[in-house]
């Protein structure tokens, strides 16, 4: 079951890859912020990791930004070479990271999709350096709330996040989030534009009689054709921060 979701998710965001960049409104929203942590920060030397960088367009920022080459992985198949690029295909979920080797972990709108967030936090804090920065953005509760709870994912509360953080040996965090309501013509619509991020996996149904979607009826909750997002954008500070 759980190969076959990762599988499923994987597929999803491999057939937007191309276009993905045209209707990725909130992803881009959600990018700025975790660029605005950054700032003029100082990188200690070790290595910068973009998990779940899908086109790499922020691994090539970060290579920019900090000069020098940056981990780009992702679960879909990538192809196109950059300068300064180390793709890993590779699902973030078990990605072996060096012990304190990371300099900046890096992940905008991906890691919601880990299979056990709790576990991926610790592998991230014993391969962060302590001085480095783990910066990452995730839709949390409220996410959605226009559609029906079984067909929508679950999603983390801040709570969530910042209680898995502590326990992972995190304590120096600064964290901000923020609702946005996106407007479409009409639900189809709306429905298309999750669709067209590949974000259209559902982990953990609530309710398995509901898999049939018969009609958009069905789906929202509401008349209204809005989707809204509720995100959050954390910067952590490696364990040796004072």
């Amino acid at each position: 079951m759980m190969i076959d979701l990762k599988r499923q998710i994987k597929n999803n965001f491999q057939d937007v890859v191309s276009d993905y960049v045209k209707h990725a409104k909130i992803q881009k929203i959600a990018a700025n912020h975790l660029f605005n942590y950054l700032g003029n920060v100082k990188l200690p030397d070790g290595k910068i990791i973009d998990l779940g960088c899908g086109d790499m367009m922020h691994s090539l920022a970060l290579a920019d930004i900090f000069k020098r080459q940056v981990h780009a992985v992702d679960l879909i198949a990538c192809n196109n070479e950059q300068e300064n690029i180390i793709y890993h295909q590779h699902d973030f979920d078990n990605f072996k990271f060096d012990k304190q080797s990371c300099a900046l972990v890096f992940s905008n709108m991906s890691i919601q999709w880990s299979f056990c967030l709790e576990k991926l936090f610790l592998n991230i804090a014993s391969g962060l350096k302590r001085d480095g920065l783990f910066i990452f953005s995730l839709p949390i509760s409220g996410t959605f709330d226009e559609l029906h709870v079984s067909h929508r994912n679950q999603f983390y509360t801040i709570e969530n996040v910042s209680e898995y953080l502590f326990k992972a040996g995190f304590r120096k965090m600064q964290y901000h989030q923020k609702k946005y309501i996106l407007n479409f013509n009409n639900q189809l619509q709306a429905l298309h534009s999750i669709k067209k991020t590949g974000a259209h996996t559902i982990l953990k149904r609530h309710d398995e009689s509901k898999k049939g979607l018969s009609s958009i009826g069905n789906i929202f909750i509401t008349d209204k054709a809005q989707l809204s997002y509720v995100i959050a954008t954390f910067c952590v500070a490696g364990i040796g921060w004072a």
